[in-house]
């Protein structure tokens, strides 16, 4: 026997325009923020937006409720969803929504408190009086509720919120708390580790055997675990002990892999096209061979070869030494690069010890020891022999031995699409003296990221850099100044995106950049979502490079003001500026400059 199923498609049904019918309290555009279908637009061959998939409509639904019910609005549905064919092509979709009555807190109550007066903790709740009555502020004073309890230790208290009817719309909240006993942690068992140590584990607990169950504690130790990524999941539970107050802390976790080895292609108008090839191992312990894995070092090794720029880096990072919270690593590397000027080559051979020690959550000090071996070859016969250029490479190589210190403050909400918060860095160097070497100077920079969110998704960034160098002693190898790997730049991607790379400051008898002692830059920035994974920009640079340092003076200013966009793809986040020059001097005039990169900007 067989059986034949005979299937008539239709056509697809695409989105022209999205009505709402109901909706009197909220505007359309805010509904239609929250709703994962769209209508159709230019690029939707590619998004596949404007299509009406029955199950993302669902969701859909479900979404627009929620939204109401945030609004205070608890009876909210959606009544009907409904399609009309569009005059032109295609369909357009209509919801109705019965809104139901906006809900008010009347009164706000707490019974069954005795570790602390409910007169002082209920000011610390989201709703109060008068407050709009949401599952959100429900679900987050329930929250408060059990973190105050829990960071006392208190993890079996139960807390039932009772609602009822005060009027119309008005509804009285009592919270009715059961408090328990306090707990203690019995010891702490680690399961499911078959490649990790337990040290490595252990040593991110924020909660030690015979302290207090504060379960605030136990959440940010599971998110550190988590943060290793070392683990797809983790699970931090408690047991119960035949000793009332006591309880055992299971730490549950489910390894996953840790190493890999990545290759591929890029490309950026400073670096041009570029291949590289990385191997990188983030839990990696050097003492147990052979399979080197399980002791929460980090190890990575580079190769970047392109026309451009080459650079060999192996690096080692133990992240806990000798057992401290101390972040002790090191590195040897080897850098090519002919992209800094169209006059000369650069080559950068040697190694770096680096030290890192957060102070606080958001502050963090590091300080490194870097020798390196210093070349400036391949320069083009026409460079002037009094140039700082041909000073310098009939000077190589130079050796460079340096200390560098910095304080990093990071409070950025995330590091990928940054909304709000700030980075600040101050970064200091010294170079010679007793640490040898035959390069004799010091440097300070200042730098400082400001992110301000701004109604429709949209960012306002404001980013500026201050910094200066100069020379102590008799100099390298007896010039005057720092040489021209150590002087400052501006121009390109990174800070002027009107003026091409590293050509804004002083320059030779040629034009040829020769940086200077001093620079500062300034940049404001908005970004604004254009479609799923794709945001514009707008912005403005202003910057200067002085030959004297601690020279700021603005008689040298540059500026520009261009249009961007951000990419999020799957090769990775794509940046595309184009700056045009507003003021500009005489040696680096331009008709604007465009910009691309691939890759994050940390």
């Amino acid at each position: 026997m067989r059986v034949i199923f005979r299937i008539t498609e239709g056509p697809k049904l695409i989105i022209q325009q999205i009505n709402f019918v109901g909706n009197y309290s909220v505007k359309p555009k805010d509904l239609l923020k929250v709703m994962k279908t769209k209508t159709s637009n230019l690029l939707s061959f590619l998004t596949k937006q404007g299509r009406l998939i029955p199950s993302q409509m669902e969701e859909d639904q479900e979404a627009l409720r929620t939204f109401y019910q945030n609004r205070g609005f608890s009876d909210a549905q959606v009544t009907d969803v409904q399609t009309q064919p569009n005059p032109k092509k295609g369909v357009n979709l209509i919801i109705t929504i019965n809104e139901g009555i906006q809900y008010r807190v009347n009164r706000l109550t707490i019974e069954g408190m005795n570790i602390m007066s409910p007169a002082t903790f209920l000011p610390q709740m989201k709703m109060q009086a008068g407050s709009l009555y949401t599952p959100d502020g429900l679900g987050a004073d329930l929250k408060k509720i059990r973190d105050i309890y829990g960071s006392k230790g208190y993890v079996d208290m139960v807390v039932q919120p009772q609602i009822s009817p005060a009027s119309q719309s008005q509804v009285n909240l009592v919270y009715h708390i059961d408090e328990g006993i306090q707990s203690y942690i019995n010891l702490i068992a680690v399961q499911g580790n078959t490649r990790t140590q337990d040290k490595v584990i252990r040593r991110e607990m924020a909660v030690q055997p015979g302290g207090l169950y504060d379960s605030t504690l136990v959440d940010l130790s599971r998110t550190r675990l988590m943060n290793l990524n070392y683990f797809s999941k983790v699970d931090v539970v408690p047991q119960d002990t035949l000793v009332p107050g006591r309880k055992n802390l299971n730490v549950i976790v489910d390894e996953k892999k840790t190493g890999s080895f990545n290759f591929g292609a890029g490309y950026s108008t400073i670096d041009s096209l570029i291949g590289f090839a990385e191997m990188q191992q983030s839990n990696f312990d050097l003492l147990n061979w052979p399979n080197f894995t399980g002791g929460g070092q980090r190890f990575r090794t580079r190769v970047q070869y392109g026309i451009q720029r080459k650079d060999f880096t192996v690096s080692l990072t133990e992240p806990w030494f000798l057992g401290y919270k101390l972040s002790v690593g090191g590195e040897l590397f080897y850098h090519e690069a002919n992209f800094l000027s169209p006059v000369y080559n650069q080559s950068n051979l040697g190694g770096a010890l680096q030290v890192r020690k957060p102070l606080t959550p958001f502050l963090a000090a590091n300080a490194e020891y870097r020798p390196e071996q210093i070349r400036i070859f391949n320069v083009q016969s026409g460079v002037p022999a009094n140039s700082p250029i041909q000073i310098d490479s009939n000077n190589s190589p130079y050796f460079k031995s340096a200390l560098l210190g910095s304080l990093n403050w990071d409070k950025r909400d995330s590091l990928f699409l940054t909304r709000k918060g700030e980075q600040i860095n101050l970064t200091a160097f010294g170079a010679g003296g007793g640490l040898g070497g035959n390069v004799q100077d010091y440097g300070l920079t200042l730098e400082a990221k400001k992110y301000f969110p701004l109604p429709w998704d949209m960012v306002f960034e404001l980013k500026g850099a201050v910094a200066s160098v100069n020379s102590w002693g008799n100099g390298s190898k007896g010039v005057g100044t720092p040489p021209i790997f150590d002087e400052l730049y501006l121009g390109g991607a990174n800070d002027l995106r009107g003026f091409f790379f590293r050509n804004v400051g002083p320059v030779d008898s040629n034009n040829n950049p020769i940086g200077g002692n001093s620079s500062a830059y300034g940049t404001a920035e908005i970004t604004f979502p254009i479609l799923p994974r794709i945001r514009g920009a707008v912005f403005t640079d202003w910057g200067f490079v002085n030959p004297a340092s601690y020279d700021y003076s603005f008689s040298q200013m540059c500026g520009d003001v261009g249009i961007g966009a951000r990419l999020d793809l799957p090769i990775g986040p794509v940046r595309i500026d184009w700056g045009y020059p507003v003021q500009s001097q005489s040696y680096n005039k331009s008709n604007g400059q465009f910009n691309f990169n691939v890759g994050y900007q940390f």
